[in-house]
């Protein structure tokens, strides 16, 4: 993954922390091991599906409903607290969403179930072990048509989620520098489509970045996209927080980061990279510009 010292390009984590003579293979390994990581390894919208183990009994934190058209298997309607206000093992995990489906329990492929079904199993405590796996939206859509018959050979699955999909999934303190920080990991996935010869591909990457930096691209998206960002609220700073590198409180702001990061996401062709209307400011900061030049990722991540 790409960490920027400055979101406008001067530095990576390549370049500041493992190049040059005086880096041996122990310091860089003694450097990785002193960034210890937050947040879920895993989630629905880069990777598809995500398997968690929850306890036999409930209850679990999610309101469920059933496929509108079809009345099968299960969907994340919304997030319950749990008694005493605390997120469910669902919720918590980090890495599934609202609008994600329950397809599989245990063995039980609950695509091919009625909700009643699924709904009874979920709600069964007297299994020894209990293993959810949920999907995206594009994944339950792709297990469906699976499960219909063959496709047409030849043709392309339109239909495949988003053409840009982006979170802050994790966290980590970074000790190696003089002074530690915290920073948070933005994962992207771009598909990309070759009109003559109706090639699709996708590229994943990650970028490393600073609160501050989220700060100072959000002053640059509000001056330029104006009203468009009226509704959507940065994280505070909470600046009377006594120990800013705690995980607890790392944790708690790379949350509000990423629902902060979705509500961006979500705006109107915000991700049309390859329009002039594009935000430049953003395009620095997700390293945009070499990821499409490049055709992929120039660092792990996804």
């Amino acid at each position: 993954c790409l960490r920027s010292k400055n979101w406008r390009g001067r530095g990576t984590l390549a370049g500041s922390l493992f190049d040059g003579p005086d880096r041996s293979a122990a310091a860089r390994a003694l450097a990785l091991r002193r960034m210890s990581t937050l947040g879920p390894t895993r989630s629905t919208a880069h990777d598809g599906t995500v398997t968690i183990e929850v306890p036999s009994a409930g209850p679990y934190g999610m309101e469920l409903q059933g496929d509108p058209k079809s009345g099968m298997c299960a969907m994340i309607r919304q997030w319950e607290r749990l008694p005493g206000g605390k997120f469910g093992p669902i919720q918590k995990h980090g890495g599934v969403r609202v609008g994600d489906w329950l397809i599989r329990i245990n063995d039980f492929d609950c695509t091919t179930q009625r909700f009643s079904q699924v709904h009874a199993l979920l709600a069964d405590s007297n299994q020894l072990r209990k293993t959810l796996v949920f999907g995206s939206r594009a994944k339950y859509k792709e297990i469906c048509d699976s499960n219909s018959g063959p496709k047409v050979k030849g043709a392309l699955d339109s239909s495949g989620g988003p053409q840009f999909v982006s979170s802050v999934r994790m966290a980590r303190v970074n000790q190696y520098e003089q002074s530690p920080f915290a920073e948070y990991e933005v994962v992207c996935r771009l598909r990309l489509v070759t009109n003559k010869v109706q090639k699709e591909s996708t590229i994943k990457w990650c970028v490393w970045h600073r609160f501050s930096e989220f700060e100072e691209l959000d002053k640059a998206l509000r001056k330029q996209l104006g009203w468009q960002m009226g509704n959507i609220s940065f994280p505070p700073k909470n600046s009377l927080t006594f120990n800013k590198l705690s995980l607890d409180f790392i944790e708690t702001r790379r949350a509000h980061l990423d629902n902060y990061w979705q509500q961006v996401m979500s705006l109107d062709r915000i991700a049309e990279f390859h329009k002039h209307h594009s935000s430049e400011h953003l395009k620095v900061f997700l390293d945009i510009p070499n990821q499409m030049a490049n055709g992929s990722p120039r660092g792990g991540g996804g």
